[in-house]
Formats: structure tokens, sequence, C-alpha cells
């Protein structure tokens, strides 16, 4: 792809984009989720700005840890961790308008889910994959081969101690590799 996507963490009431000169604001969000959003923007391969996503939390959650990723088709892929929220909201292109939703099963201080969202080159949203329990689901890594299959690569973290050692430091982690055809 000759295109240019960037993804980044933005927190705030208002976030203007600026074009290549520094001067002149391309776009502007507003109605930020307070304690953060996740903006991902595309530019052709001069440059020249074509829409933004936004995706972020409900109530007083966080959303962190993005990664994006293109296949071969020009589809984005981009992840992320939902924190101490029910429901992660995703926006229409260049809209301050929700198109989908991904509810949590858990709310607690200390859980996150981890998403992974693919979206055609135009920003549809063509599918969510999400991943959840008692603590977090942190996304590492995404890659596709070339049959197309998705490859996530992570870890989760469970209150669940699964061996001596982990009990010993009270705390369990595991690696995750998820493949998605």
């Amino acid at each position: 792809s000759d295109n240019i996507y960037s993804c980044t963490w933005i927190n705030g009431t208002q976030t203007n984009l600026y074009g290549t000169d520094g001067n002149t604001i391309m776009a502007t969000i507003g109605n930020n989720f307070t304690n953060g959003s996740l903006l991902i923007s595309k530019y052709d391969k001069t440059g020249m700005f074509d829409y933004n996503l936004k995706i972020d939390g409900d109530v007083s959650g966080q959303i962190g840890q993005p990664l994006i990723m293109i296949d071969k088709h020009d589809n984005l892929y981009v992840s992320g961790l939902l924190v101490n929220d029910n429901v992660t909201n995703f926006y229409a292109p260049n809209e301050n308008r929700v198109i989908a939703t991904m509810g949590s099963v858990v709310s607690t201080p200390s859980s996150g889910t981890g998403f992974v969202t693919k979206y055609n080159s135009d920003g549809d949203i063509i599918n969510i994959l999400s991943m959840n329990g008692n603590l977090y689901h942190t996304i590492n890594d995404l890659k596709t081969d070339r049959k197309e299959n998705l490859y996530v690569s992570g870890y989760f973290r469970s209150e669940e101690h699964t061996s001596e050692l982990q009990s010993r430091f009270g705390i369990s982690y595991a690696v995750f590799c998820l493949k998605k055809k």
C-alpha cells in the first residue's frame, strides 16, 4: 500500500490535525474521551489527509497500547486495550457517530479487554475480535500470512496460578498466539 496510516493516543476535548505546512488544520476531532481515545488517521502517498477513525471507552476507562498493521489488500488492523470500562466505541470515518460497540465481561479496576478491529481501505469495519478475562489481555504483535490468515500474539494475566513458580510471585502470565482465518 502507498497509503500512510498513523495511530496515536489522544486526551482532551479537541484535537487538531495539521497539514504538511504545519499551519493548515486538516481536521478537528472533538468530544474525545477524557481518559484517552485512539485516533487513527489515513493519508495518501503524497501526505494528503483522507480520514480519521476514533476508538474510545464509555465511562471512566482508557484505551491504550495501540498497534496498526496493513495487509496486501490495504485492509487496516488496529489493536488496543480497553481498561476499566464496560464498552468500547468504534466511530464512523470523520464522524463522532458510533457505528459499532464491543462489550466487556469484566469492569474491575484491574481488568482489560484486548481487541483487534479490521477496517477496509475506506475505513468501514469488517470485523472486531475481542479477548477478555478477569485481568489483562495484551496484544503485542499482529501479522498476516500470504493466505490472509491473521496472527495475534500477546499475553494475558490472570489471578489463577497455574504453576508453583507463578504461585510464589502471586500473579500469573501466559503467552498466546491466535490464528484467525
